[in-house]
């Protein structure tokens, strides 16, 4: 194999990769990367080491920060707790592999005389550093990792493929704080130690395979069901899995238990933080926001892989071939090949299941680029394929693959390519494009939800009224200091029928003086599992409620979210905050879709 020798290309590919995604940050500008999801997972360390404040019961603290450094418009970050504690709701692996480069900048404000606040410049500067050598470190050991496989050739082949073929590139160099990319990196290392411990059985490597199994999953939890691959690593040496099981608990039993307790210890860490700020040792900490969360029963993995608005195998085609490539390794390895297949299906399964499977602002499937070092495995054994056929075709369709994830990447760089709401019709009208794209071409981009929100129900002629229905108030209609509510109406999302999205207009009919208006929300959620999400509330002095005080109504627009489940319900109602009483006769809903 080529770690037998001086390998002097894969050494040279690890290089250019560097060096091109370093020129790419540098000439990006060294800009707060403590923003947004990042500002999240750092969190900890102001808090802990800066004064901060592990609890807190109010959003003083962390307003004054983003207001002297621009992190977050809103702190959907944090979670208000049944305590009356607010935390953050990413768990700490990123804050704890980032210590380091944290006190580095810390060292640096004391020494500059810059606000030792944990969010000045040094800080800053510190944490892309630190980033920028998580990435060289996580490329140095998947260069080490296919090298143990393949020749030198091969595996320099395979690490350009994989960053320049991949959204590893625009992953690295335009969304450097993403928790994503330690996982890639924690997971290269975890391969690369389960590797080596099934070659010598020492314990240094027993203590390392632990390490890197307790940081991904306090990285991202979800991503411990990649702990599996170590305990059927080489099954052909022991005949099968059983027998394997048996020989580390038998045999290797305290180095079995070393890899198993030292990530129970690390999880310790999210354990005490989340019982010190919420009194509890485990805890949802995406419960402010029931919209999104694991679905076991409704995977979409259809859309991870194929959609046009996220689809993995769509933006990054080339990992179909290292699909193809994992096939291709079973035929030598039958048992490791298979349950290492296994694994990644249960990857992506589990990606699947996450309702907002489209992971935000991103391009093609980010959560995938944690099982990347998995996969480079099969890259390489399609690369070595091709080298031994000396296939003139393999290797044209691995070049415009590249070129095609480079061309595509240009686009999304340039705003070309929409991050989340692209669309079939919109893909195929900015295909091979290089310009902006036109007014007409992005009316064909899914609705941006925030946006639409924000200036209220526009151009109404574009829609078709596909409901209407009228709910008379006979009882409780009377909106006072003892009763609070007017009667709720609830629509079920799939008697409905769930479109990709439509407005939602709500035309209440009012009684008496119109100064009863005044402190009443008008208001409409989504409930899921008997929580809302995706609450909307105005007063009457909002200007995107319409007033009529010659026919008594009042018109609230709602636009329909990404609905987590079919099962959900849209209630619609008004609830008085202060302000005189208010006599409701009822409400008409209408609901509006796009005209086909």
């Amino acid at each position: 194999m080529g770690n037998t020798k001086m390998n002097k290309l894969q050494n040279i590919a690890l290089l250019v990769c560097v060096l091109v995604i370093s020129v790419l940050i540098l000439q990006g500008g060294f800009k707060n990367i403590i923003t947004w999801d990042t500002f999240g997972y750092y969190l900890y360390l102001p808090m802990i080491f800066n004064g901060g404040g592990l609890t807190h019961t109010n959003l003083e603290y962390f307003q004054g920060i983003t207001d002297l450094y621009d992190n977050t418009p809103y702190f959907y970050q944090l979670v208000l707790a049944e305590n009356g504690n607010y935390f953050t709701k990413y768990t700490s692996g990123w804050a704890v592999m980032m210590s380091p480069f944290y006190f580095l900048g810390n060292l640096i404000c004391r020494l500059s005389g810059q606000p030792n606040d944990g969010f000045s410049l040094p800080y800053q500067y510190s944490i892309i550093f630190g980033s920028w050598f998580y990435m060289i470190l996580g490329l140095y050991y998947v260069k080490k990792i296919i090298n143990n496989f393949f020749e030198d050739k091969v595996t320099a082949l395979v690490l350009l493929i994989l960053v320049f073929g991949t959204n590893y590139f625009f992953m690295r160099y335009a969304a450097i704080g993403s928790c994503n990319n330690l996982e890639f990196t924690l997971l290269a290392i975890m391969i690369w130690q389960t590797i080596k411990y099934h070659e010598t059985y020492s314990w240094k490597n027993a203590v390392a395979l632990g390490f890197a199994i307790g940081l991904i999953g306090l990285t991202r939890p979800p991503d411990l069901i990649l702990a599996l691959i170590p305990f059927g690593w080489n099954v052909k040496q022991y005949g099968n899995i059983v027998k394997k099981l048996l020989f580390f608990f038998r045999e290797k039993l305290m180095q079995t238990f070393t890899i198993i307790i030292i990530p129970c210890l690390l999880l310790l860490i999210q354990f005490a933080y989340w019982k010190h700020t919420t009194g509890h040792f485990i805890i949802n900490s995406y419960a402010n926001n029931p919209g999104e969360g694991m679905d076991w029963k409704t995977p979409y993995i259809w859309q991870v892989l194929f959609s046009f608005r996220k689809g993995w195998f769509l933006y990054t085609p080339i990992m179909l071939l290292a699909i193809i490539g994992m096939f291709i390794w079973i035929r030598k390895n039958k048992q490791q090949g298979f349950y290492t297949i296994l694994c990644l299906a249960i990857f992506i399964y589990v990606v699947s299941c996450w309702t907002t499977w489209w992971y935000a602002e991103s391009f093609s499937q980010r959560a995938m680029l944690d099982i990347y070092p998995l996969l480079a495995i099969g890259l390489g054994a399609f690369v070595y394929f091709a080298f031994s056929r000396k296939s003139i075709l393999l290797f044209s369709i691995l070049f415009l693959l590249v070129s095609f994830n480079l061309f595509q990447t240009y686009q999304i760089d340039k705003g070309i390519l929409h991050t989340s709401n692209i669309t079939k019709d919109y893909y195929f009208s900015v295909f091979g494009q290089l310009e902006k794209p036109t007014v007409e071409q992005r009316k064909l981009l899914l609705i941006d939800r925030g946006e639409k929100q924000y200036i209220g129900f526009q151009n109404p002629e574009d829609y078709e009224i596909y409901f209407n229905k009228y709910y008379p108030f006979t009882q409780n209609n009377v909106l006072d200091s003892v009763n609070l509510y007017c009667p709720v109406i609830d629509l079920k999302v799939f008697e409905i029928n769930n479109y990709e999205h439509f407005w939602l207009q709500a035309i209440y009919k009012y009684e008496g003086d119109q100064s009863g208006l005044e402190g009443k929300v008008f208001n409409a959620s989504v409930l899921h599992g008997g929580k809302g999400y995706s609450y909307n509330g105005r007063f009457i002095n909002d200007s995107l409620l319409v007033h009529d005080s010659i026919k008594k109504t009042v018109t609230f627009n709602y636009l329909s979210p990404n609905f987590r489940s079919e099962i959900d319900t849209i209630r619609v109602n008004v609830f008085r905050d202060f302000g005189p009483p208010l006599n409701l006769k009822g409400a008409e809903i209408k609901l509006y879709r796009l005209k086909k």
